[in-house]
């Protein structure tokens, strides 16, 4: 198994929780519908979530539901949610902002593609990662007790380099648990997600509500993500 390159580590833990850059190997976006239900969640256009990373000082960003969409991975044609996030990057010393697309498939959550763009003072960089199958990372419903272990392929864009990237990763779900978070408070499950070919990299924890459609905070690289505020289908309805 390959390993997983810096720049796709980070999209790793990144994950959460793309838009592809023109490669011809997607098809002409479709007339998005308004809205796609799967999993017990429904995601609509103007889906809206905006995130603090508890850093020093603290950073805030913001995912947003673009489009729904049909998307070719795998020579099959996918129903896709595509988001759009904006934010700062927590870097000491070198302020940064970045931006990512990403490219889900709304029905289990797995991800398509991820683009990530960081723009510091000495100008921007880009990274991609094109999955060569739909890297499905949560299993639904999801358990308390299960666990599972998924490996995903595919190719990493860096500047003018191409190269192949893989990863496997275990996931537990550790519990389900009441969260109290600037948002709200949810009823959530705790996923665990830890890399299997780097025993040293810290976990990635989620805490996910189908009442917020998502995460309502995470966990990773020694950095914590709470949510602020939320605007989805269920809490329109709730």
């Amino acid at each position: 198994m390959r390993g997983l390159g810096a720049g796709a580590a980070m999209l790793f833990v990144l994950l959460a929780g793309c838009a592809d850059g023109g490669r011809d190997r997607d098809p002409a976006p479709e007339e998005p519908d308004e809205a796609l239900a799967c999993s017990g969640v429904t995601f609509t256009m103007g889906d809206r979530w905006t995130y603090r990373i508890e850093s020093d000082p603290p950073r805030e960003f913001t995912t947003r539901v673009e489009g729904i969409e049909a998307r070719t991975a795998d020579n099959r044609t996918l129903e896709v949610v595509v988001t759009r996030e904006t934010g700062e990057l927590v870097s000491p010393g070198k302020p940064a902002t970045y931006e990512r697309v990403e490219a889900r498939r709304t029905c289990d959550w797995a991800l398509v593609a991820i683009e990530m763009t960081v723009t510091t003072d000495e100008g921007s960089s880009r990274t991609a990662l094109f999955f060569k199958e739909p890297c499905r990372e949560l299993r639904w419903p999801l358990q308390v007790g299960a666990s599972w272990t998924v490996a995903c392929e595919g190719l990493t864009e860096q500047g003018n380099e191409t190269n192949e990237s893989a990863f496997r990763a275990t996931y537990r779900v550790l519990g389900r648990e009441h969260v109290v978070v600037p948002a709200g408070s949810f009823q959530a499950h705790r996923v665990e997600g830890r890399l299997v070919d780097r025993a040293d990299a810290p976990p990635n924890v989620r805490l996910i509500a189908a009442e917020a459609c998502g995460d309502v905070r995470r966990e990773a690289a020694q950095l914590a993500q709470v949510l602020l505020s939320v605007t989805c289908a269920s809490t329109r309805t709730t």
